[in-house]
């Protein structure tokens, strides 16, 4: 049996990811979750157990690289279709597109990998320069995420309720509950986590325009898998600015096994549309961008 199609889930996570067939290669799941758009990583990790059902279960994900297109909302089931794009002796490859009500909200290009024997390296970092769980911050009730119900967050840097913050990163996160021992579930976990705070972590870290004041979404996310993920045990995900040019913003990041272990490494490009300025007391508290 495919590990995919039958894993040990959360309740939280299964109610996001357990995708219904509704045809060859297409899928289908309800969107729960409230807000004025859904979260991305939601997407993210869907396009990912979409393209999964539909390969053979000795081939794990090893990149995923997607353009969001539309903003989603809640309360409209989402599908999915699914391309068989390739699937050679090592490598299979899909493409996915997410529709809602009849526009796409994002397309992804999945890459599966059997795994090979080979040399096992990464870049060195001090202990000295790794942080510990066990100085970590746990994020107060007033400031918890609701998109990502299932996972436990801790920040590096000391987080205290009531004063504001420039950003997530670096944090330690891990699902809030034992996932088992399909990989079908710590893959999609870890790409659902990637997506968090990611935006802020791509502004300028000198500006001086509010953050409320821009109007910013996820244009691209791309996800390298190095090793198998355990997503139930703690993980520091940390991220950072590369570049701020003609109204786009660009932030690199890493995913490390609290042992340093690198797991993944993303990119992300972002809109950071600058709104017109305005006298203080005309600009709006938020600066939306639902449709670019």
């Amino acid at each position: 049996m495919n590990s995919w199609k039958k894993v040990s889930m959360s309740p939280t996570l299964q109610r996001i990811l357990d995708l219904q067939q509704i045809g060859v290669d297409r899928f289908s799941v309800p969107v729960i979750h409230g807000g004025d758009r859904i979260f991305g990583g939601h997407l993210l990790a869907q396009a990912l157990m979409s393209a999964a059902r539909t390969v053979e279960q000795d081939r794990q994900p090893n990149s995923i690289h997607a353009s969001f297109l539309r903003a989603g909302v809640a309360g409209t089931d989402l599908t999915f279709e699914v391309q068989r794009i390739r699937d050679g002796g090592s490598f299979s490859t899909r493409r996915v597109v997410i529709h809602q009500q009849g526009r796409e909200l994002l397309m992804a290009t999945v890459s599966f990998h059997v795994g090979e024997a080979g040399e096992d390296w990464q870049p060195s970092r001090a202990e000295s320069t790794m942080p510990r769980i066990a100085d970590a911050s746990p994020i107060p009730s007033d400031a918890r995420f609701g998109s990502v119900g299932s996972y436990e967050i801790r920040t590096v840097a000391p987080w205290t309720a009531g004063q504001p913050r420039e950003g997530l990163h670096p944090y330690w996160v891990r699902a809030d509950s034992n996932l088992g021992e399909s990989p079908a579930l710590h893959y999609a976990a870890l790409l659902l986590i990637s997506d968090l705070g990611i935006i802020r972590a791509a502004r300028n870290p000198h500006s001086q325009v509010p953050g409320n004041e821009w109007a910013a979404m996820s244009l691209d996310h791309a996800l390298w898998w190095h090793r198998a993920p355990r997503a139930d045990q703690w993980m520091l995900v940390e991220a950072e600015p590369t570049s701020n040019a003609l109204g786009r913003g660009m932030a690199h990041g890493r995913i490390r096994a609290e042992d340093g272990t690198l797991l993944a490494t993303l990119n992300q490009e972002v809109l950071l549309r600058m709104p017109a300025r305005k006298p203080r007391a005309e600009q709006p508290a938020v600066a939306k961008a639902a449709d670019r």
